[in-house]
């Protein structure tokens, strides 16, 4: 773990409010989260922290996190990853599952869902 500190989960969304309803659902599971805002931050905060599981959403302003779930898979390839997206297709779960997420949910999903 190179000295890092560990955190359970990571929650990248662009949308504040969901991200701070996630993170307050976790913390009242017993669970340490960060937020990231954005690709930049997240692959920030994987350099700094050991993190266990990720919440990605599809769609980060004009972009798609696909190409962060590979990022992130390669930096920590233990990472477990559920996508969350509020444009749901076939084609982008099947790519979500082979870019490395273990499941697909369509927003709004609760905490349970995604636990």
């Amino acid at each position: 773990m190179n000295g890092q500190s560990a955190l359970d989960f990571l929650i990248v969304d662009d949308d504040p409010t969901l991200a701070a309803m996630l993170e307050r659902a976790l913390k009242r599971r017993q669970f340490s989260c960060a937020i990231a805002q954005d690709a930049h931050q997240a692959l920030q905060l994987v350099e700094h922290f050991s993190i266990a599981k990720a919440i990605v959403d599809l769609k980060l302003g004009n972009d798609s996190c696909l190409q962060l779930i590979r990022e992130l898979k390669t930096k920590l390839p233990e990472l477990q990853i559920v996508m969350l997206t509020g444009y749901s297709s076939i084609s982008t779960a099947v790519e979500a599952v082979k870019s490395g997420a273990i499941n697909y949910l369509c927003k709004p999903a609760d905490t349970d869902e995604i636990l």
